[in-house]
């Protein structure tokens, strides 16, 4: 049997995982037009809207991303 020996810097040397997720939120909040993150809610709402309210549509995408994808994309409309 071959054992395992590791070694790891101390803790306190990376980022906590919470302090990694907020780095990311505050990134991502800077970027999007609405300056905030969506809500769980607001994703579910619009999936419940393309689940059960659109009766014409396919073949296409629903983005729920606060403006961000036309954001990148002036040229878009």
């Amino acid at each position: 049997m071959t054992a395992f020996v590791g070694m790891a810097a101390p803790h306190e040397a990376f980022p906590s995982d919470a302090d990694v997720v907020e780095t990311v939120k505050d990134t991502y909040r800077s970027t999007n037009p609405m300056q905030r993150v969506g809500t769980s809610e607001e994703v579910s709402a619009a999936v419940a809207y393309l689940a059960f309210s659109t009766t014409f549509s396919t073949g296409t995408e629903f983005p729920v991303d606060g403006g961000l994808r036309n954001s990148r994309c002036p040229d878009r409309t």
